[in-house]
């Protein structure tokens, strides 16, 4: 994986293979948390509970794992 700071505050990490989005994360302002995309999984299973935002462009199959609420 690559990284790079698309902002001050932010980092991202992408497959330099394929450019896929990984990852992104806020190390200096929450240094525990960080953002998967989920559909770079091979497991759709893997996941538990999520929460779906901009739900017109996300992948078919995440509404059938999903706790949907409007944006």
């Amino acid at each position: 994986m690559q990284s790079y700071r698309s902002s001050s505050d932010v980092e991202r990490k992408f497959c330099m293979l394929c450019g896929s989005n990984i990852e992104w994360a806020m190390p200096d302002l929450m240094s525990d948390y960080v953002a998967i995309a989920l559909a770079s999984l091979d497991d759709q299973n893997v996941a538990g509970e999520i929460k779906v935002l901009h739900r017109q462009s996300s992948a078919q199959w995440l509404d059938a794992f999903c706790v949907i609420e409007d944006d």
